[in-house]
């Protein structure tokens, strides 16, 4: 039997303090994470849905009631190995296997079994840069059958097919739906980004989320039966979900075992039950009053959700931050002085195909996390912002053409983005909040961005586009327009100072 250790045989990327790379096992990643700044993986992806495994696991062996269990493994500074190590023995003495490719438990795969698993297919079909099915060849113009994958590397990519799994023939998506966007706080060390990351059973069980029942996916030895409906879901359980029934088929090659063909076919079906509420997504209302995680959609750069995924404000009725953040404050505190950095992932989709992977980094104040008042003016003003770049395209779009509206809006999203995160928002984090008139400087600050942008929006478009007469005569119509709504939002934002 081929044995590939989880535990032990280095299979994830990180990056140690100084930046040097390294790889390693679950326990020697986990053991050594205060020493460690990062995951390293090349892809975002692979990143996100290890650092996901990761937080499962830990949550597991350590199964804090309270949320002054997680604040006191953080005051510890590392984890602990003995815990670990005890976690692993239970979990073997039940006949769980952290062996990847062992016949009875492989390691976050289905058992093979004869009745289901039928014909092999290429391992490209679990890595998103890869072509595959109806998804395009990239910048890698091999066949899928061409490809082989190391046992890293597959269980790396498995990983992620997991967690951004997209519906279609194939079978059902991953535990929330259409892929969307994660939030991870960025700590000093890989220690501190995963203490938040984790939440404890009251915190858990607060929101109506069962726990561990049913369990995590290495401790579940119930059969993946294809397109299987799962009427509910557990914490632990949705962090290792399984919506693809796969069994690697180890070859190999040179002496090292690698992986070119899987079975792989619709696995777990869980399509909501009003409970489940992802710790790490945030969350919006429809227009039929439900909640819906956050998607990354195409064109949209995911700092713009920035009010969503904040939005310090309890009573929201309409938007509702990552569980991790909103307890942040009350896990960190005497920490929460400093900014708070926040990475966002997601990946766009149309229907099961993959169009383009979006990232960024955030760094906010973290007064913003806690203050509802804040979250309020923040998700107010991101919405001013948004009728702005609205205005753009309804002015210049209507008169001139859509591709002009659509360069300007670019442009003036790129200067926004550096405006708010380098001066608007730490700004607003140092006025004294308990003064009447903050809320009004606040305004104030804000109002004169937007002015300057709306002549530097008036400014690029006529430097660029007005080269004769009667584009001269159409870039005054469209500046008319456009001076005309900027006005009438202005005027509005002072009314409501």
């Amino acid at each position: 039997m081929a044995v590939f250790d989880v535990l032990r045989e280095p299979w994830i990327p990180a990056l140690r303090m100084n930046g040097s790379p390294v790889s390693l096992g679950i326990l020697d990643l986990l053991e050594q994470a205060h020493e460690l700044k990062a995951l390293g993986s090349e892809s975002l992806l692979e990143n996100y849905s290890i650092f996901r495994l990761l937080a499962a696991f830990l949550m597991d062996a350590y199964t804090p009631e309270y949320i002054d269990d997680r604040r006191q493994i953080l005051e510890s500074g590392h984890f602990d190995p003995v815990v670990l190590q005890r976690y692993v023995e239970q979990c073997v003495a039940e006949g769980d296997s952290f062996n990847l490719f062992d016949e009875k438990r492989p390691f976050m795969q289905a058992r093979y079994d004869e009745k289901y698993d039928k014909k092999t297919v290429p391992v490209a079909v679990l890595v998103h840069a890869l072509p595959a099915g109806n998804n395009h060849i990239h910048f890698d113009h091999r066949l899928s059958s061409e490809h082989c994958l190391t046992a890293a590397e597959a269980l790396r990519a498995l990983c992620a097919a997991y967690v951004f799994c997209t519906s279609g023939l194939a079978g059902p998506s991953s535990v929330n739906n259409t892929p969307c966007i994660y939030v991870v706080y960025e700590g000093q060390t890989l220690f501190e980004s995963l203490i938040v990351s984790m939440i404890s059973k009251d915190e858990c069980e607060s929101k109506n989320i069962p726990w561990s029942e049913p369990p995590v996916s290495w401790r579940n030895d119930d059969e993946v039966i294809p397109k299987s409906l799962c009427p509910t879901v557990s914490l632990m359980a949705a962090f290792t979900w399984l919506p693809r029934r796969v069994t690697f088929v180890p070859v190999k090659i040179d002496g090292a075992l690698c992986v070119k063909e899987v079975y792989c076919q619709a696995g777990l079906n869980f399509q909501g039950d009003g409970r489940w509420y992802d710790p790490h997504v945030p969350y919006r209302k429809n227009k039929k009053e439900e909640w819906y995680s956050v998607k990354p959609q195409s064109g949209r750069e995911l700092w713009r959700d920035v009010g969503a995924v904040t939005a310090a404000d309890p009573s929201s009725s309409s938007t509702r931050q990552p569980l991790i953040l909103a307890n942040y404050k009350e896990l960190t505190e005497s920490r929460t002085s400093r900014l708070l950095k926040v990475q966002l992932i997601g990946l766009v989709t149309n229907q099961a195909q993959y169009l383009s992977t979006q990232s960024d980094s955030l760094a906010l104040p973290s007064s913003f996390l806690g203050e509802a008042a804040l979250g309020r003016l923040l998700r107010s003003d991101l919405q001013d912002i948004e009728t702005m770049a609205f205005y753009i395209f309804s002015s210049y779009g209507k008169i001139l053409d859509a591709e002009i509206a659509t360069e300007l809006q670019t442009q003036f999203y790129a200067v926004m983005y550096e405006k708010l995160f380098s001066e608007y928002f730490p700004y607003v984090a140092k006025i004294d909040r308990n003064q009447d008139n903050w809320g009004g400087l606040a305004g104030e600050y804000l109002d004169n961005i937007l002015k300057k942008m709306r002549d530097l929006v008036m400014h690029q478009g006529a430097q660029r586009f007005a080269s004769n007469a009667r584009a001269l005569r159409d870039m005054s119509a469209a500046e008319t327009s456009f001076v005309r709504n900027c006005g009438s939002l202005l005027k509005k934002r002072r009314e409501n100072k």
